[in-house]
């Protein structure tokens, strides 16, 4: 969660010590978007004392970047009040989502990071502004938003261009947005992965 935005970013991790690598991500691609951002400037990390943020490669690499670590009392989750509100209304919308589409529970990751990307666009209670507005200084562009869990057809690549039978479209489930393109996320149920 960013404190100044309310901007809320979602990265699965398989392992606790799969942060570093999660934070550095997000770092780049914070500092690539720097164009359209405002400003990005990590002033400091709230957690719970959590072994992977607290020692090790992750305080090493935040110290040599000036990255202020801050803890919370053992035991007292109200310190981190923001971020526990906001893993509440993330799980509740990306249920709400879930349920909605009639997804199974092997899908709560793409819920969860549509959650997120639904939430940019949502007026925060400290401004009244979508911390999208927050972060690019733009009112957000709604248009791509579409129903998750909706019938979608993605280009099917294998098609003979050639022959006017082939279909060229194939049915989907929508999933999703990527987040490194202006693509979907779409669930191919006959090859059971995801395609953009």
């Amino acid at each position: 969660v960013d404190d100044y935005s309310r901007a809320r970013f979602f990265y699965p991790v398989k392992r606790k010590s799969d942060f570093l690598e999660c934070l550095q991500q997000f770092v780049t691609k914070m500092n690539k978007a720097q164009r359209r951002i405002k400003t990005v400037s990590i002033e400091g990390i709230q957690s719970d004392w959590a072994g992977e943020i607290a020692h090790g490669r992750t305080k090493t690499w935040c110290n040599e970047r000036g990255i202020r670590l801050q803890h919370s009392a053992p035991g007292s989750h109200q310190e981190n009040g923001v971020v526990e509100k906001t893993i509440d209304v993330v799980k509740s919308e990306a249920r709400a989502i879930a349920s909605n589409a009639g997804f199974l529970a092997e899908f709560w990751v793409f819920t969860m990071l549509a959650a997120c990307h639904v939430l940019l666009f949502w007026p925060t209670k400290v401004n009244g502004k979508t911390p999208y507005e927050m972060l690019f200084n733009s009112p957000p562009d709604v248009t791509h938003l579409r129903v998750i869990g909706s019938l979608t057809y993605f280009y099917n690549y294998q098609v003979d261009n050639k022959n006017f039978d082939n279909t060229r479209g194939k049915p989907g489930v929508l999933l999703g947005y990527c987040d490194r393109s202006r693509s979907y996320l779409i669930w191919n149920p006959i090859s059971k992965r995801v395609v953009r």
